[in-house]
């Protein structure tokens, strides 16, 4: 069976060989017989011998030596000489088909799985290769040649001899002796298939040559085009007639014919085509006009993301002019492509995208045929957000004296640039704003806000609020100035001389105190409530939208007022129940208003019922009580409300877990989503790094071997870096997606200099692969090696970042824990010290049982 597969694979190089060795006994009886007859002829012309028995007995002599010769050339040849030869040819084989050789079946006569591959990796280089054109080609022609030679100096020295025989002039020009008719050969006939094709460039094709009735010894497909005139043997097929040879690749149009016993076929016409197809996309992006920046141009990219308002104008290198094309969007809106003029290959299509989607790309020719795969093109469009502001000191609500400074802090982003931003506070009626900014902030960036206020100068008393938010100006999609704020947080002014200090957790209910505060807490979510109302009827939000949610405040005002009505009733003192009610007309008020902006459909009413809910929340500070108890257990009792338990901001509290616990969990959360996120574009960037590597190790050997490379070598070459240009053109679409990554929403700020990074690694790998397409294999290579590198040290850059800020949480974990060590060994020595000591002066024990309580 092995042998039969061998037998198979060689039949080209054992067909060719015999023919070589035909060749070679004809050459030589020709040879021998002319080098005779010239001998005879100079015994005739300079001895005057003349003897027809010697001319035919030399003649008789060479048929002789031309039968054995032809007898010892049908002989089979050493098959295993003949593998040596194809492997000297073909080193890229690498002794397989001596190994092949080598290989004996099993006991039932079957091939093992590595065998039978072994086997099919022969037979497709055999057919691939054509082993008969290296091993034999070359000496096949040679002998040729010489056959011809010696075919001409054969009959010149017949010619000769027989001129100078006795009498041939009268045997020459005796012309009563009627010519002797020679029959003609039979003719021999032929089907050729397919016959004249359309054929898709680069696609391969298959000629089978039918001879059903005489079939040849053997034939030979000629193939003419542009590239000039190549020949393939043909292969025997199952049936003696049937002949095939395979094309693996045709680019050009051409004819092609079957050649076979000094006969061959009709030309049939190859005739080439192209689908339709993208080679290129170039994005030409303007910037909307109040962003005052120059237009960008994206090179060979599929993938962009604008700023809304902006204009996007595709410009698609297609392979040769079409009839028809398109961008066809997911919302099943169509945008002609039309011809640049002058260059029909180039489609251009501009418009101003509103909303993030993909696009394909239908393309269609003169012939009606459309492009296989369409690709997409994909506009992510970012809406201009307003500035993000968040309070990072205090950054909660909390108790400030009438002689206190108060520290205020926040920081400010935004997605194209701040304008201006600044800090505003209400107090007793008057409104204060201060900018804090001389200059524009750039977007993509945070940036710290710092201020306080004096209370003293503010002339403060106790009980009396202070509102305070920060602000920030930017310009929306129309180029408007628009404003933002923060959301706001309250100051209460409480007693100077007020006591505060730590308490026993209290079983029973609470005061009157414990009432307020629960009011308090109630009226500030309202409050809330509605300045979130009011900053998003600032930010242009229509009011039909926002009807619900006025409702919704109205309604709780009214839950606010009910519940105050509850305290009224039950509280005793005059002056109390006075605040109360005053309160709770201004509640009525407030939700009065709230309903009069439903009814009149009016944003603009949200602000003065605003205002009255916040004097209500004045009002009811009124009624707390001037000294206050806080608890320090995680339930604190009705009368010590937790929101009161974290408002001061001048109490240090004893009990720091909670505390610790209550920040870390939440920080824990973020941080682990966030490193989630750098992990996997950290694996995204060595991922790039390492095929981008790969690529310029590969268009460095491929230049090498490029140099010394025959043709056939350098067709194999040239396929190789059309694939390399396929993949280098995949590697700039996942820097693309990578790209788009890093500048969604959630990572904008936080990766803005890893993206700028990024798109300096993208000129690379563009250059890359712009000087692949153009035949440019040094300046590839060099420019692949700068992609490289600059991802690399970009991964070990984002790989020290990321840990160094792990390392740093870690590191106060530790702190923290080290300390909480400490502390705990600090009480359990005071704790020894007071179980040793035996004072029994009562105000010492007093004292005694006082550090107890605070240690407990």
């Amino acid at each position: 069976m092995i042998e039969k597969l061998l037998a198979q694979c060689l039949q080209p190089v054992l067909d060719a060989e015999a023919t070589l060795r035909r060749r070679r006994v004809v050459i030589f009886v020709l040879s021998l017989g002319a080098i005779g007859f010239l001998l005879l002829l100079a015994l005739a012309v300079f001895r005057d011998f003349w003897s027809w028995k010697v001319v035919f007995g030399w003649l008789g002599l060479l048929a002789l030596f031309a039968g054995i010769g032809l007898i010892r050339a049908s002989r089979r040849p050493d098959m295993r000489h003949l593998a040596r030869k194809v492997e000297e040819n073909h080193p890229d084989l690498r002794s397989a088909l001596l190994a092949a050789m080598d290989q004996k079946p099993d006991e039932n006569g079957e091939l093992n799985y590595l065998q039978k591959r072994l086997m099919t990796e022969v037979s497709e280089h055999a057919v691939k290769n054509q082993w008969v054109r290296k091993v034999s080609g070359r000496r096949l022609l040679a002998a040729a040649w010489t056959q011809f030679a010696a075919v001409v100096a054969f009959c010149l020295s017949i010619w000769l001899l027989l001129g100078a025989a006795p009498g041939n002039r009268t045997a020459i020009t005796n012309t009563d002796t009627p010519p002797v008719e020679v029959p003609d050969a039979p003719k021999i006939f032929v089907e050729v298939s397919p016959g004249d094709i359309d054929l898709e460039k680069g696609s391969r094709l298959i000629v089978e040559a039918n001879f059903p009735a005489q079939a040849p010894a053997d034939a030979l497909l000629i193939v003419k085009n542009e590239e000039g005139e190549k020949r393939v043997p043909m292969q025997v097929g199952l049936e003696d007639g049937n002949f095939s040879a395979l094309l693996p690749r045709v680019d050009f149009a051409g004819e092609y014919f079957v050649r076979f016993d000094n006969s061959q076929s009709d030309p049939y016409v190859i005739t080439i085509f192209e689908f339709p197809s993208l080679e290129q996309a170039d994005a030409v992006i303007t910037p909307p006009a109040y962003l005052n920046e120059e237009p960008e141009t994206k090179t060979d990219t599929r993938k962009i993301t604008v700023m809304e308002g902006s204009t996007v104008e595709w410009q698609l290198r297609v392979n040769k002019p079409l009839a028809f094309a398109e961008l066809y969007g997911e919302d099943e809106v169509s945008i002609p492509l039309k011809p640049k003029s002058g260059d029909p290959t180039l489609l251009t299509a501009s418009f101003q995208p509103t909303e993030s989607q993909r696009y394909r790309v239908h393309l269609i020719d003169d012939a009606d045929r459309a492009n296989k795969r369409p690709p997409w093109l994909t506009v992510n469009v970012k809406k201009n957000q307003p500035p993000e502001i968040k309070l990072t000191f205090p950054g909660r609500d909390f108790e400030v004296t009438a002689v206190q400074e108060l520290p205020v802090e926040a920081t400010v982003q935004d997605d194209v640039k701040v304008e201006k931003a600044g800090f505003t506070y209400q107090f007793v009626g008057d409104e204060v704003s201060e900018t804090l900014t001389k200059d524009s902030l750039p977007g993509g960036k945070m940036h710290p806000l710092a201020t306080s206020v004096d209370m003293e100068k503010l002339d403060a008393e106790p009980r009396q609020l202070l509102t305070y938010y920060f602000w920030a100006e930017d310009r929306n999609s129309q180029g408007e100035i628009r404003r933002t704020t923060s959301d706001m947080f309250f100051a209460e002014v409480r007693f100077f001389e007020e006591i505060i200090r730590e308490g026993q957790p209290q079983g029973g209910q609470g005061g009157q105190g414990g009432d307020s505060s629960e009011l308090l807490k109630l009226q500030k979510d309202v409050i809330n409530a509605a300045w979130k109302l009011r900053r998003d009827h600032d930010l242009g939000k229509e009011i039909a939208t926002l009807v619900s949610d006025v409702d919704v405040v109205a309604e709780s005002q009214l839950v606010v007022a009910d519940k105050t009505m509850e305290v009224i009733q039950k509280t005793e003192d005059a002056e109390l129940k006075k605040i109360f009610t005053e309160a709770m007309e201004l509640m009525g008020d407030a939700a009065a208003e709230f309903a009069m902006v439903t009814e009149k459909r009016d944003g603009e009413l949200i602000s003065p019922a605003h205002q009255t809910a916040r004097a209500v929340f004045a009002k009811l500070i009124e009624a707390r009580n001037r000294e206050s108890e806080i608890s320090m257990q995680k339930d604190p009792s009705q009368g010590q409300s937790q929101q009161r338990q974290q408002t001061n901001m001048n109490l240090e509290l004893k009990q720091k877990e909670l505390k610790y616990e209550e920040n870390s969990t939440a920080q824990e959360e973020q941080q682990s989503q966030e490193q989630k996120e750098n992990l996997a574009i950290l694996s995204r960037l060595k991922e790039l790094a390492k095929r981008q590597e790969a690529i310029a190790k590969k268009i460095k050997e491929l230049e090498e071997q490029l140099q010394d490379a025959n043709r056939q070598e350098r067709e194999e070459i040239e396929r190789q870096l059309k694939r390399l240009q396929e993949e280098q053109r995949e590697l700039l679409r996942e820097t693309d997606n990578l790209s788009e990554r890093m500048d969604s929403q959630e990572n904008q700020t936080r990766l803005a200099e890893e993206r700028e990074e990024l798109d300096k690694a993208r000129e690379n790998i563009q250059e890359t692969a712009d000087k692949l397409e153009s035949g440019d294999l040094a300046d590839a290579a060099n420019s692949a090696t700068r992609a490289q590198e600059e991802l690399e040290e970009m991964e070990e850059d984002f790989r020290q970042r990321t840990s160094n800020r792990f390392a740093d949480e870690m590191r106060g974990i530790r702190d923290s824990a080290r300390q909480l060590a400490e502390n705990q060994e600090r009480i359990s020595e005071q704790l020894e010290e007071l179980s040793q000591s035996k004072n029994e002066d009562p105000f010492e024990a007093g004292e005694e049982q006082k550090v107890k309580g605070e240690l407990a």
